[in-house]
């Protein structure tokens, strides 16, 4: 629907400008609405809709008046608008104005090809945008700080009941303010003050995001870190204590390994 809509709207935009000119609006319209990245540039380059047809006139084989200025025959001797007496144009001179007037319809409706590329450059830029923004997070999530150790949902997420679904966006909000392990994550979401979901919303909420464990026990290590000073074996004790996080023993190793307490 947001689609049709945006369509709709690029070619109402297109036979505006052109309809201001003096064309169709209805055709210049639907020329938008199929294919706007061309339509757009000619309808901006287009010129009035008199010169557009006087060129055309001439084209089809007739001249100005050079007293009036209106289209006569070109063999005419009198003008039938002014009656003013022309010379008749012979047909070298016919082929040069025929000539003169092709070259000014090619420029009517040409297009620089800079404002192609220009329109083309961002309109991709737009559609890359809006499909990067829409799309789940994935394994790029690992390489950012707040979200670092969550690459999304499982496929199981689908069936997940209401209390569930919302169980996962706490628990979302919480990886990103801080570092957890699965259990430390359950305990928190079926805390009162964490959320109060049950212990099995909790659990199901938690094994439905594709988390990984050991870049939240890098991360929990390196806020411990922050806050005092630990070494290597006491750093460990702290993340698989029930007091810290209660991350397995392997987890803790990793994580004060990585956040450097163990070099």
């Amino acid at each position: 629907m947001e689609f049709f809509i945006t369509v709709v709207f690029l070619g109402i935009i297109t036979g505006a400008i052109a309809h201001k000119k003096g064309h169709s609006f209805a055709k210049w319209c639907f020329y938008g609405a199929a294919l706007f990245i061309v339509a757009l540039p000619m309808a901006i380059m287009l010129k009035p809709a008199g010169e557009v047809a006087g060129t055309t006139a001439i084209m089809g084989g007739l001249r100005k008046c050079p007293k009036c200025a209106e289209l006569i025959q070109p063999e005419a001797q009198v003008c039938r608008f002014c009656n003013a007496e022309v010379a008749p144009m012979s047909v070298e001179e016919q082929k040069q104005i025929k000539a003169a007037a092709e070259k000014e319809a090619k420029k009517a409706t040409y297009v620089p090809g800079w404002l192609v590329a220009v329109v083309f450059v961002g309109i991709a830029i737009f559609i890359y945008a809006m499909a990067h923004d829409s799309a789940p997070n994935s394994g790029g999530d690992a390489g950012n700080p707040i979200n670092a150790g969550l690459s999304g949902v499982s496929a199981a997420s689908n069936y997940l009941t209401k209390p569930q679904k919302n169980a996962v966006r706490s628990a979302k909000q919480y990886i990103n303010m801080q570092g957890f392990s699965r259990d430390g994550l359950i305990h928190q979401l079926a805390s009162n003050y964490g959320g109060g979901y049950t212990v099995a919303d909790a659990t199901v909420a938690v094994d439905s995001l594709n988390i990984d464990w050991n870049m939240q026990a890098v991360k929990s290590a390196k806020q411990y870190l922050s806050m005092q000073g630990f070494s290597c074996k006491g750093l460990i004790q702290q993340l698989s204590s029930s007091a810290g996080n209660k991350y397995t023993e392997s987890q803790a190793t990793y994580g004060a390994q990585q956040a450097g307490a163990c070099e």
